[in-house]
């Protein structure tokens, strides 16, 4: 997406970029939930937008959960995460079965990609454009 013109210190901007934010957290967070990824819903929390006015940007993540972009991405999984997946589900001594596993999401020393935020992010260009019509004038093209 190409936008023309843009003054990222204007209310119109930060309104702009605010709406744009919430609806991709918004739309990551159900795709978690569509996706059946929620174990302890840390990543589900973790979702935040940030918007860098001088620099007119939007920051869209997960907050604090390292292993989201295993999520997002897929890759190997280690003996080191195995342990920290051990101690994660092992609570007050009472050991609850990995829920990962269940779901078919660990296999062999691979997890398997589930992305939700590229998604998201792709879900909400029709919005997206709209947003930037309203608040900017007719400067999203493409």
């Amino acid at each position: 997406m190409r936008i023309n013109k843009l003054d990222p210190n204007s209310k119109s901007f930060y309104e702009a970029a605010y709406r744009i934010g919430t609806c991709v957290v918004n739309r990551a967070k159900l795709n978690i939930r569509e996706k059946d990824i929620v174990d302890t819903g840390r990543l589900l929390n973790s979702i935040v937008f940030e918007i860098i006015k001088d620099k007119g940007e939007i920051r869209i993540g997960s907050a604090g959960v390292k292993y989201a972009s295993l999520h997002e991405f897929g890759g190997e999984f280690t003996e080191k995460m195995r342990m920290e997946m051990w101690e994660a589900f092992n609570m007050r001594g009472k050991v609850r079965q990995s829920l990962a596993k269940d779901k078919n999401v660990i296999q062999g020393n691979k997890v398997i990609a589930r992305p939700y935020l590229r998604p998201a992010l792709r879900g909400c260009i029709p919005i997206i454009r709209k947003i930037l019509n309203t608040y900017l004038g007719e400067v999203a093209h493409g």
